[in-house]
């Protein structure tokens, strides 16, 4: 997904449906981070995501050992996973890392 396309409609809605995202490998943070969550559950791993106002930007959650950033929602300690750029799980930007600015949505 870091390698799809980014791609955003200002006068529109931003989410591009999960299957044109994944056929055509574009979208924007939002369709990026529902997909990843839905990956998840199709592998049988617990995925949530993370969505900020504030920051304009939402991120994949994994419910997934590992090292990096977490983020706590529904009493899970949720590993942080940036769709949009080309980092590792567990790494989110300094400028972007206040929790007080993110809330969750959870699926389940």
């Amino acid at each position: 997904m870091q390698g799809f396309k980014y791609e955003r409609d200002l006068t529109g809605s931003d989410f591009i449906n999960l299957v044109t995202a994944i056929t055509e490998g574009r979208g924007d943070c939002d369709s990026r981070a529902v997909l990843f969550a839905m990956i998840l559950a199709n592998a049988n791993i617990r995925g949530a995501i993370m969505l900020s106002h504030h920051y304009s930007h939402a991120m994949g959650l994994a419910d997934v050992t590992g090292s990096g950033a977490r983020f706590e929602a529904l009493g899970v300690n949720w590993l942080v996973a940036e769709t949009t750029a080309n980092i590792n799980i567990g790494l989110i930007a300094q400028d972007e890392s206040d929790p007080r600015h993110w809330f969750a949505v959870v699926f389940e």
